[in-house]
């Protein structure tokens, strides 16, 4: 399969997401994020503008920053102390 194709298969979703989101009143939106080069997908109510659904959530967006930060700072296991919660448990 190649890239046309695959733009091709792209637009034909996003038409028929387009269907299905003005039959339940959503609204869909697509976005890369450029820091992580991942799309960001979000389902939000036409008309009180809330977000219903987003993928992958912010929870774990922030880990993913947190574990790339860590990365690039070349961290050992020990310092993984905080990666997914903030609070203590």
């Amino acid at each position: 399969m190649d890239k046309a194709d695959i733009e091709k298969q792209a637009q034909e979703l996003q038409e028929r997401l387009d269907n299905l989101s003005k039959m339940k009143g959503w609204t869909i939106n697509f976005n890369l994020i450029p820091e992580f080069d991942q799309p960001v997908i979000k389902v939000i109510d036409a008309e009180t503008k809330q977000v219903i659904r987003q993928i992958p959530s912010e929870e774990m967006l922030v880990i993913s920053k947190r574990l790339q930060s860590m990365e690039q700072s070349g961290n050992t296991v020990s310092s993984l102390s905080g990666l997914l919660f903030d609070g203590q448990v």
